[in-house]
Parts: structure tokens; C-alpha cells; sequence
């Protein structure tokens, strides 16, 4: 974390996401949507493809069944993700690190608003920045996962315009730090 640290830049409070199950009550509908429409879809879609075809392909129907585990797992993968992101509040900015040292930021200044959902995971959960804010009751795990970015920003691809702190422990004291950076902006 220090090399990504800017000049000046110093942490004022670091968090990490709680012990959280796969299925927790706020995306439990998500998954086993997820998984059940999966399995009805993969296997009406290889049914319909082994009786309409007498010379069907074990190849095609092999992947058929590869999309669909890939689809079921995805929930599992998303849950190693989160749980071995850092996150961080600087006296510049908002870090998300994922495990393989890969960072997103926000600049401060950048974050027009922040949220605090406590609804979804079994700890509260920040997000920064108001482009997602209509998505992520139903994605707050996967948007977790994938911080909104400039896809137009070529120089910079790690810049975020928008980042989910998922599950903190001490989210309060996160909060505390947002909202007297914008006493500071007001005054």
C-alpha cells in the first residue's frame, strides 16, 4: 500500500470486509434466482438440442454444461473477491484494493455523494459516488466486485467514478471522515 500512496497522501482509516456467508439475506433471491434459472435454461436449452438432433455434438452439449457451472459458480467467485479486498480513506482519497495489489480510486473531491447500505450485507456497507446508487441494493456484491470506471479514461483505468466499501466492520468511522470532508468542502 505505501509505493500507491501519492506525496502528502497519508491513511486516515483502513477497513476490511467482515465474515460474511455466500448466501446472505440481501442477495439470497439473487443467487438461487441465479442458480435455479441457470439449470432451467442450460438443461431445456441441452434437452431441446440432444432430442431435436440425431447427430448431435458431445463437444456443444459438454459446453452447454461448462456456461452453466461457470454461471452457477460465479456467486462463489464473487465472494473470494470481496473477502480479500482493503479499503481505505486517505487525506486525498478513497482506495479499494483487491488481493492481486490492483487498486481503484477516487479522488475526495470526486465523490459527489455516499451511502450507507445496511441492508444487504450482514455489516454496512459504503458506497461511494451517486452513478450507482439506483443498482446497488440488487448488486451490491457484484458492483463490490466491479468499481464503475471511465471506460473513456485510457490513461488511467484504475480511476473510479464509483466504489462499494462492502460489509465493514467500522463503517461509522468511515462515514465520520466523509462527512467532515464535507463540512470542510461547505465551509
Amino acid at each position: 500500500m505505501q509505493e500507491y500512496l501519492q506525496d502528502n497522501e497519508t491513511v486516515l482509516w483502513q477497513g476490511e470486509p467482515a465474515a460474511f456467508p455466500l448466501i446472505e439475506n440481501g442477495n439470497k433471491t439473487r443467487v438461487l434466482r441465479t442458480w435455479l434459472l441457470t439449470v432451467v435454461i442450460i438443461g431445456g436449452l441441452l434437452a431441446a438440442y440432444v432430442t431435436k438432433n440425431s447427430q448431435w455434438s458431445m463437444n456443444v452439449a459438454i459446453g452447454m454444461v461448462v456456461i452453466g457451472a461457470v454461471i452457477m459458480i460465479s456467486p462463489v467467485f464473487e465472494r473470494a473477491s470481496v473477502k480479500r479486498q482493503k479499503y481505505y480513506i486517505t487525506n486525498q482519497r478513497a482506495i479499494l484494493e483487491f488481493d492481486a495489489k490492483t487498486f481503484y480510486s477516487m479522488d475526495l473531491s470526486d465523490i459527489d455523494d455516499y451511502k450507507v447500505v445496511s441492508d444487504v450485507a450482514n455489516e454496512d456497507s459504503v458506497v461511494l459516488g451517486s452513478k450507482i446508487f439506483e443498482e446497488v441494493n440488487k448488486q451490491l456484491r457484484w458492483r463490490a466486485c466491479h468499481p464503475m470506471i471511465d471506460r473513456q479514461n485510457t490513461t488511467n483505468r484504475t480511476r473510479a467514478e464509483a466504489l462499494v466499501f462492502y460489509g465493514v466492520k467500522n463503517a461509522e468511522a468511515a462515514v465520520e471522515l466523509l462527512e467532515g470532508r464535507d463540512a470542510t468542502r461547505a465551509a
